[in-house]
């Protein structure tokens, strides 16, 4: 993708372990554009989910710059996220890769947790494989 057609406020979608952090670094480190991973501002501390009131409040808050990668999916909440890009990458990987990756990254420690959340080894493997399974199921 030239770097001409990139806008100021980008959003990176696509299915989980597609690569949409991979890329999203990437492009920061050509445009100098901050990357916003919305995993690290959804969960609240103990892995709670807020109120859908309150993952707006709180994503709006997280994309109010003129300039963000918005990283994640989050599909009941892309309105907020297209009312504002002006540039939307969907990253279309074959399912069967998305699900080997994010079961993959079930073995590695994350490099960042969002505030008070722990998450340990056994964690990591059953929630990775747990969505390697829900790609599996929603791969249309």
């Amino acid at each position: 993708m030239p770097l001409t057609l990139v806008g100021r406020r980008v959003i990176v979608t696509g299915l989980a372990g597609s690569g949409k952090s991979t890329f999203a670094l990437a492009l920061a480190a050509k445009t100098g554009l901050p990357v916003v991973h919305l995993d690290l501002h959804f969960w609240k501390p103990g892995w709670v989910a807020p109120s859908e009131t309150e993952w707006r409040e709180k994503q709006c808050g997280a994309l109010a710059g003129d300039a963000w990668i918005a990283d994640g999916n989050y599909h009941e909440t892309l309105d907020l996220r297209l009312e504002r890009a002006d540039t939307l990458v969907f990253l279309d990987m074959p399912w069967w890769l998305c699900a080997g990756r994010a079961f993959l990254r079930g073995f590695r420690r994350p490099g960042e947790l969002p505030e008070g959340c722990h998450y340990s080894a056994w964690l990591r493997l059953r929630g990775k494989s747990r969505l390697s399974g829900r790609i599996w199921r929603k791969r249309r």
